[in-house]
């Protein structure tokens, strides 16, 4: 089985204000949602959320695994009125997505494979020109990043680059171009981690999206 990885980074917020208002969220949902004590963190990335200490303005926080399409409506909640979350979900190793918002507006809707699912068109707002000027960005920076699978492009968008167009994990370059740097390392800068112990909680969430 294939990489899910679903993240997203919230600006000018504190970790402990996105935790308290992740699991408001959940609560409202009937899932129980338990912060937990440092000597208590270990790895669970079925069940858990962890947010990252602030790096450039930025705190990551890392949804559990399969969890997907499930994290935009807590990325709404986190905007709240204008503040700018950007979110990057990886589906089985096959395609990247990325989805940005300030407060109720979408700045951003981007997949690298949109016609993966068969029999389910969507229309992505895939333009990075509203992106770029909210990021304080040239849009022709972000451009290159923005191929489709099987596109004649390949290398890397830019020189400086860590990967390839062609590897899943070039979104970490498009986050960086962003001015957000993904945690490479997942057991260090940890702020909290909250973990979901309602059983069947994915399941309860897809239903309700």
């Amino acid at each position: 089985m294939g990489l899910f990885l679903t993240v997203s980074a919230v600006k000018a917020l504190d970790p402990t204000e996105i935790a308290q208002l992740i699991e408001a969220d959940f609560s409202a949902r009937s899932i129980a949602c338990r912060r937990l004590a440092d000597g208590e963190r270990n790895e669970s990335p079925k069940t858990d959320i962890v947010i990252f200490e602030p790096r450039q303005g930025w705190s990551v926080v890392l949804w559990p695994e399969y969890f997907g399409e499930c994290a935009h409506p807590f990325a709404k909640s986190l905007a709240g009125q204008d503040r700018v979350v950007s979110t990057v979900d990886v589906y089985d190793g096959d395609y990247w997505t990325h989805r940005a918002l300030r407060g109720s507006a979408l700045l951003h809707d981007f997949c690298s494979a949109p016609d993966y699912w068969e029999g389910e068109p969507r229309e992505w707002n895939t333009d990075p020109t509203e992106l770029a000027h909210t990021f304080g960005v040239e849009a022709a920076e972000l451009q290159p990043y923005l191929v489709v699978s099987g596109s004649s492009r390949a290398g890397r968008a830019h020189p400086d680059d860590e990967f390839d167009l062609e590897n899943i994990w070039v979104f970490v370059d498009f986050w960086r171009r962003l001015g957000i740097v993904y945690p490479q390392e997942m057991d260090k800068g940890v702020a909290v981690q909250s973990r979901l112990t309602t059983p069947g909680f994915l399941e309860k969430l897809w239903r309700a999206i």
